[in-house]
């Protein structure tokens, strides 16, 4: 028997009876084209806010939104889904390798973590490198055709040529510059495991190119999908595609990304507007008619790019064999981004085309666990990965109400927490890297990060040396978001948080000074230190 078969079946006896939904397209697709194992898309959305989703509370009915809100009412959606790490980079870390950020291997991480005196700071630091397991390299390993289109911003690509911000991709010159650039990047992906890449964003928008490029081009990304779903159908193998959008991320007002010029990409000017959506200008007109808010035109946009793959993988008769994985990379309400509070590591999550239809899962789950999840679908066995930190959705997906995990694990920057039995604790612990720093040290640090945003045309907020440094610990005064987040949060510099979130879900009451919350705190305390015990780096008194 095959290593394939053999895991199938495993996987099979392990959820009992609810395998039978979440494999009966799979099969049937199998006797047809002799293909093994379902393609797999995993789609991840870039700073989306909880009011961009109809599934939740806050969202619903704010979006125009009908083939997301299909695949929710056909999925499973994961109602206390989190992300691991809240920025854009690590979250990406732990979607692919199924691993905390703090067990990346790059050099240029470990570099940082020499630098904060032996304790990790995951930021945007944590790069996957050409010899790092991950998911897109475990499935072309395992018979897989893999693709990947979008936004990248973890894995180690060579670096691009940059350009002056006011060049003109008209030019010549530069839109060789560009095209260049973008072969570069496709063609380390490819180094990194994908057979195929294309419509490659290497990082934020803002960093690709120039000011006249500086607009988000979804249709450009989907383009990308369509043809490698195209030449999968085709081909003798399953496949497996990794899509990022970029929006809701800036540039551009919220509502107003969709208005860019259609023409832009990183790779320089397209000879015309894509037709692979539908037309842009008939947003609006889409929005009124359904008395959406137009705020929300951003949403209706990304979701016609849902649209649009459903509307191929049907047109090629094999949607019943596909899995469609849609994640956003991490929270953003209330200037979340950036630390371990719920507006920041929370986020949303549906699988589509696999287990039980229409079921709400309220267990707790988090981003480490898409990549064992995906490998188990696809029947591809891990034997040559190290330890996952991860583990597989599929009891949850098949309808088992029982936990999976006994607690979540979360870090950013100087900051580490943990969730147990519905109780959150919060830790924040700088190094002396920032404790004895200098003022020239700090001056030196907010100097360079307001000259970094002048050159793409932002402006920075923070203009004294002095202010704390928030929980990520970069330099003095934080992160855009950090402002909002610090006001709302009164205990925001407190080194130890302890929170109720059954009772106090926008942790507002820090009872970890609270008497009667004492044996609480210790217990989560002993929680933390058990999770770092198994990671690299130390952590204040939990692990020196």
């Amino acid at each position: 028997m095959s290593e394939s078969k053999q895991s199938r079946r495993s996987f099979l006896r392990t959820i009992g009876v609810g395998a039978v939904g979440l494999y009966a397209a799979g099969a049937r697709a199998e006797k047809v084209s002799g293909r093994k194992g379902p393609n797999v898309i995993f789609i991840i959305t870039d700073d989306q806010k909880r009011t961009e989703f109809n599934a939740t509370p806050e969202g619903n009915g704010r979006n125009l939104s009908p083939n997301l809100d299909s695949m929710v009412a056909g999925g499973t959606w994961f109602t206390r889904m989190y992300t691991a790490s809240s920025v854009c980079t690590p979250t990406r870390y732990n979607c692919m390798t199924g691993t905390y950020a703090s067990r990346c291997a790059s050099t240029t991480f470990a570099r940082a973590t020499r630098k904060n005196l032996g304790q990790t700071s995951v930021q945007w630091n944590t790069f996957i490198d050409f010899d790092t397991p991950h998911i897109g390299r475990a499935l072309q390993a395992g018979g897989y055709l893999t693709g990947f289109v979008g936004k990248s911003h973890t894995h180690v690509l060579r670096k691009h040529t940059r350009i002056p911000w006011n060049a003109d991709p008209a030019d010549p010159a530069i839109d060789r510059i560009l095209k260049k650039n973008q072969s570069d990047a496709c063609a380390d992906l490819r180094k990194h495991g994908f057979d195929y890449a294309a419509s490659i964003y290497h990082g934020n928008i803002p960093t690709q190119a120039c000011k006249a490029l500086n607009f988000h081009n979804t249709d450009w990304i989907v383009k990308g999908a369509l043809d490698f779903i195209e030449a999968g159908a085709k081909g003798a193998k399953p496949f497996f595609l990794h899509m990022a959008t970029t929006i809701t991320h800036g540039p551009g007002a919220a509502g107003k990304r969709y208005t860019g010029d259609p023409l832009a990409t990183p790779a320089g000017l397209l000879k015309a507007p894509l037709t692979v959506m539908p037309p842009r200008d008939t947003i609006p007109k889409r929005l009124r008619k359904a008395g959406v808010n137009p705020k929300a035109a951003d949403i209706l946009w990304l979701d016609d790019a849902y649209g649009a793959i459903l509307k191929k993988l049907k047109a090629l008769k094999i949607a019943d064999n596909t899995v469609i994985i849609l994640f956003n990379d991490h929270g953003t309400d209330g200037g979340g981004k950036g630390t371990l509070y719920q507006g920041g590591a929370r986020s949303e999550a549906v699988i589509f085309g696999a287990g039980k239809k229409g079921q709400r899962v309220s267990q707790l789950a988090q981003n480490i666990d898409f990549a064992p999840t995906i490998l188990e679908l696809c029947g591809v066995a891990k034997s040559d990965w190290p330890k996952m930190d991860g583990v597989s959705l599929s009891p949850l997906l098949a309808g088992v109400d029982k936990p999976i995990h006994k607690s979540l694990y979360f870090e950013i920057g100087d900051t580490r927490a943990v969730i147990k039995d519905g109780w959150k604790y919060l830790a924040v612990r700088h190094t002396d890297r920032i404790n004895k720093m200098s003022l020239a040290e700090r001056k030196r640090l907010l100097d360079a990060t307001t000259r970094n945003h002048a050159k793409v045309g932002k402006k920075w907020k923070v203009t004294d040396p002095n202010a704390p440094f928030a929980h990520m610990g970069n330099y003095p005064g934080g992160n855009d978001g950090d402002h909002r987040c610090i006001a709302a949060k009164p205990h925001y510099f407190d080194p130890d948080q302890l929170f109720d979130l059954t009772n106090d879900p926008n942790e507002t009451k820090n009872l970890a000074k609270a008497p009667k919350h004492a044996k609480r705190l210790e217990e989560m305390k002993k929680e933390l230190t058990a999770h770092l015990a198994n990671l690299p780096g130390g952590f204040g008194e939990f692990k020196t």
